[in-house]
């Protein structure tokens, strides 16, 4: 079923095409800009700045040329910084590709590892997550290969694997089952170090920028919730963001959004918990994070993908209805609805229902805690 992800990568491809001939693809600043932005002020005396909202948009304004009100913002840690300087050495034309292939390449090899190349090429264009991801500029590619990465690290070296983990953690909410699942599964060595990775990185970027950084972090990123909570909402939680609390804020408010939230993500983590199969386990992880995360956009979803490379590793006949669910995130670029839920939580029944079909003794002790 080779031709459903290629055809999926022809959709994304031509998706990219039409909105470019239309337009509306690329309207500078885009997010690939934000990271620019802040490996230009990680070599500037005040790489703070990045979470100030308006001064934010008036730097990306002269780095384009334009005016600015379209509200980006700059949500990362302070250690982001210390992996973005790079780009502030290039000019924007070439910061595009620079950020986008270690991360797409990286994608690539994760899904051969479990398909083959005609699929794993497939996969990388897909409609949905990982074309968002080209198309903005977007942090897709590595979130999904962070997580993956990290727990298929765990049989050869758990020094690796924790660090891989704990590098995830630019996206805290993206990162949280990985953490848990170290825990459920008894992971302590690779815990330990992701969590040391952790503690590492934001003593090093207090060092370089200054502890008052962390301050910025928080009080800005205090705003953009506020925002995000009031008088944006409509716009950009409702509309943009893929979690059960953008599909029902709208019904039922901000706390019957955060309950249902809430509801959804235990239900989420207590299925996860009950597969017992290696890979069938972190295909498990990569969907219920996007059930657990309550802010998450399309291009989040590019880790579902790695998580269908999983299963159909584990049975090839799920490869077309794969290929389907995941075609079915990108109808966002045409609806602005919240789809990436449904799809997120039919690839993780699924990953449940192949691990208690999967033929194993009754005493199999879990996988992935005892691979010590």
């Amino acid at each position: 079923m080779r031709w459903a992800w290629i055809m999926l990568a022809v959709l994304g491809l031509v998706w990219l095409s039409f909105i470019y001939h239309a337009g509306n693809w690329p309207i500078l600043p885009l997010d690939i800009s934000v990271y620019w932005a802040g490996g230009l002020q990680a070599l500037s005396d005040d790489a703070g700045v990045v979470y100030d909202a308006d001064a934010l948009d008036r730097y990306l304004g002269e780095l384009h040329g334009v005016t600015v009100d379209n509200n980006l913002r700059f949500p990362y840690p302070p250690f982001v910084l210390l992996l973005l300087w790079p780009l502030g050495f290039l000019p924007f034309e070439a910061v595009w590709p620079v950020f986008l292939l270690p991360g797409m390449i990286a994608f690539f090899l994760i899904a051969r590892k479990f398909t083959d190349d005609v699929t794993a090429w497939g996969m990388t264009f897909a409609f949905g997550g990982p074309i968002h991801s080209i198309q903005l500029g977007q942090n897709g590619f590595y979130t999904a290969t962070l997580l993956a990465g990290g727990l298929l690290a765990l049989k050869r070296s758990k020094l690796l694997a924790g660090i891989i983990i704990g590098l995830l953690a630019f996206k805290p909410h993206l990162a949280a089952v990985g953490f848990l699942a170290l825990l459920h599964w008894r992971e302590w060595k690779a815990l330990g170090w992701a969590i040391a990775t952790v503690m590492g990185l934001v003593a090093f970027s207090a060092l370089i920028f200054g502890p008052s950084i962390w301050l910025d972090f928080f009080v800005g990123n205090a705003s953009f919730v506020d925002e995000i909570s009031t008088t944006r909402r409509a716009s950009l939680l409702e509309n943009f963001q893929q979690s059960s609390l953008s599909l029902t804020v709208g019904w039922i408010g901000m706390s019957g959004g955060l309950i249902a939230q809430a509801a959804v993500a235990i239900a989420a983590l207590a299925l996860c918990a009950r597969i017992r199969n290696h890979d069938l386990a972190i295909a498990g992880v990569l969907t219920t994070t996007l059930l657990v995360a309550p802010y998450s956009f399309v291009y989040d979803s590019t880790m579902l993908v790695l998580a269908c490379a999983i299963l159909i590793n584990h049975d090839r006949q799920l490869s077309l209805g794969l290929a389907l669910l995941i075609g079915l995130t990108g109808l966002w670029f045409l609806t602005l609805v919240t789809i990436v839920p449904f799809v997120a939580a039919t690839i993780l029944l699924l990953a449940w229902m192949k691990d208690q079909n999967a033929a194993q003794p009754a005493n199999a002790s879990p996988s992935l805690g005892n691979s010590k």
